[in-house]
């Protein structure tokens, strides 16, 4: 036994140790010993697995790339020193105790075993090779042989660059990538950086181009980048940056950078090949039964026959609510099946709720696959009732992480359902269906549509329609009067604007001005610098609508809080990566759907909750699309 391996994570169900926290060529047993809490005499059970640690790879890595072009009388470096040994931690080059050995031949366009008797005289020290070009060596190609080794054991690694040698009035074109490897997930951004040289006679009368050799790939259109540049000196670097998921998996990529004279004449080429890691290949997701009953069937999912290369696979499964935010319901593990209960679908979509299965390689490369089942409305819960099942998990500690993602996930639902029975047709007011606010439409359709941004009754509209129909539209009847429009002393004027549901019976509409706070006397739904909003009467103050009263506020706001708490919890317990922290932000997103549902000292929270959730993504491995996320 290593009393000081211990797991990284706090949560109980899972073992996780950091990178070479295990010895080369060791056996280790793992063991982990389940009791039952209470019993008597205590219940136990144990299971153990032998887990040896095989001998790492030495890896070579060559700094701005396998390909090299220059111009003769120039000096160039190969730098190797971020080669590593996958055995040891944080050491790279001749740190890590790694030996260089540097060869070079010239295979174009004679064939010799020495490079410096065809003009290319080379220096090396350690991981670091300096060569320079004599004139006589333009128009020649030479490889350049490195070979590490570990002389500890012998184990060793190969790779080879190629280098051109052209004249001095050529251009020099080198293109490098953002991955050393050249090796990338479909789901990460690449960056690509051109470096071009060439003499200042050729200036002004020359561009360079990117290119794919894939027709498929509209290049300029999917680019972050111009894929055209016109030089402006003698030394330019250019870029070309893709977006994530741009790249089909499983494909093998040439990027061309050509520098073209003003009369078409490539002057220079240099390619790039980056190799598209595939995600895993797909098999089957299923879920049972396809028909229940919210908060009490068990609905039981598992995926099965998925392949990949780059083993082991990972499992995380997760549900979209009826806000569209996918909720995690299992992290990601190696168990390929789950259960949990599901909350009610919409009665829009006939009660279809979306289970979403996500499959992942070694490298994190991913598969999504969805599977739908009906979850029916059970007996409808009074807010009392959604407290006390909020409140069910009390002492977090007594249950697993997954156990707390899966009670919050409901507790959610719980949280964000509304009463909708009585919400108008939201599809003839170009408005989405009722979600958030008790018997109100959504926010307007599209951005294309003019309206209330909040959730409201009141009618969507094109802006065309504004500006197309007279205000003096004469009228006998409202069918005479294009929409929005309502005839009125037989004119087709806007209607004023009102409050929801007429602030449900409990509070007065008033008209103000956005920006001063001011009451007006009019506001048409098409003057943007006007609202209605509810005075609520004692009792209801607080809710924007008044449609809670105070002590049921009071409820609503305690449950919200609750869950939030959960979410830090949940954070507090995991180990980060970027889907942990994707799960984690999901749960904050639709924990604070009601502002109004939020007092002052939760939403503080919630600012600390963001911050924390900023800074453990900056020092984790997790890319930038994550933080995207999170502010999006």
């Amino acid at each position: 036994k290593q009393s000081s391996l211990l797991s990284i994570t706090n949560d109980q169900t899972k073992f996780l140790l950091p990178s070479y926290s295990l010895n080369v060529s060791f056996f280790y047993n793992i063991q982990v010993t389940v009791s039952v809490k209470g019993s008597h005499p205590l219940k136990t059970s144990s299971a153990s697995i032998l887990v040896y640690v095989t001998v790492g790879s030495i890896v070579a890595v060559i700094k701005d790339g396998v390909t090299k072009n220059m111009r003769v009388l120039t000096t160039t470096d190969i730098d190797a020193s971020s080669s590593y040994d996958e055995d040891k931690v944080g050491l790279t080059g001749v740190d890590a105790g790694l030996a260089f050995y540097w060869s070079c031949r010239q295979v174009d366009t004679v064939f010799r075993e020495s490079c410096s008797a065809s003009g290319l005289n080379l220096t090396s020290s350690g991981s670091l090779l300096r060569f320079r070009a004599a004139e006589s060596s333009a128009g020649n190609m030479y490889l350049i042989e490195l070979t590490i080794i570990d002389p500890t054991d012998l184990r060793l690694s190969r790779i080879s660059v190629s280098v051109s040698v052209v004249s001095a009035a050529s251009v020099v074109v080198n293109t490098v990538s953002n991955f050393a490897n050249m090796r990338m997930n479909p789901g990460q951004s690449l960056q690509l950086n051109g470096l071009v040289s060439m003499p200042m006679s050729l200036l002004f009368n020359t561009s360079v181009q990117w290119s794919v050799n894939d027709d498929a790939i509209p290049l300029s259109r999917v680019t972050m980048s111009p894929i055209v540049y016109h030089l402006m000196s003698s030394s330019n670097t250019n870029y070309l940056v893709l977006p994530p998921n741009t790249l089909l998996g499983g494909s093998t990529l040439t990027f061309n950078l050509r520098c073209i004279s003003v009369l078409g004449e490539v002057l220079a080429v240099s390619a790039l090949t980056i190799v598209v890691n595939s995600s895993p290949k797909p098999g089957k997701f299923m879920v049972s039964p396809l028909v229940g009953t919210e908060l009490k069937d068990i609905f039981l999912f598992g995926a099965q026959q998925w392949m990949d290369a780059d083993l082991p696979l990972y499992y995380q499964f997760a549900y979209i609510s009826s806000t569209e935010t996918v909720i995690v319901l299992q992290s990601r593990s190696a168990l390929s099946y789950g259960h949990s209960h599901l909350p009610a679908g919409l009665d829009s979509t006939s009660n279809a709720v979306v289970i979403v299965a996500q499959i992942l390689d070694e490298l994190h490369a991913n598969s999504s696959t969805s599977s739908i089942v009906r979850v029916l409305k059970g007996p409808a819960l009074t807010l009392t009732d959604i407290v006390a099942f909020i409140s069910l998990i009390k002492n977090r500690s007594e249950f697993s992480v997954d156990e707390i993602k899966r009670h919050n996930a409901l507790s959610l639902y719980l949280v964000n359902s509304v009463n909708c029975s009585l919400a108008p047709n939201c599809s003839a007011l170009n408005r989405k269906s009722c979600l958030k606010t008790t018997n109100t439409c959504g926010a307007c359709k599209s951005n294309a549509f003019i309206g209330d941004t909040f959730d409201s009754n009141s009618p969507c509209y094109l802006p065309e329609i504004s500006l197309s129909a007279s205000t003096t539209l004469r009228c006998r009847s409202l069918t005479e009067c294009r929409m929005p429009r309502v005839c009125i002393n037989q004119i087709c004027v806007f209607p004023s604007k009102n409050c929801t549901n007429h602030c449900s019976g409990h509070g007065t509409c008033v008209l103000i001005n956005v920006n001063s706070g001011i009451s007006v006397s009019d506001c048409t739904i098409n003057d943007e610098q006007c609202a209605a909003k509810c005075n609520c009467e004692v009792g209801y103050v607080g809710s924007q609508w008044c449609d809670l009263r105070s002590d049921e506020l009071v409820l609503k706001q305690g449950m919200r809080e609750e869950v939030l708490d959960n979410v830090n919890y949940l954070i507090s317990q995991e180990y980060p990566d970027q889907f942990v922290i994707s799960g984690w932000i999901s749960a904050l997103v639709d924990a604070t759907k009601s502002s109004d549902e939020l007092n002052d000292v939760t939403m503080l929270g919630v600012l600390v909750t963001v911050n924390t959730i900023v800074q453990v993504t900056t020092q984790s491995t997790s890319s930038n699309d994550v933080l995207t996320e999170l502010f999006s």
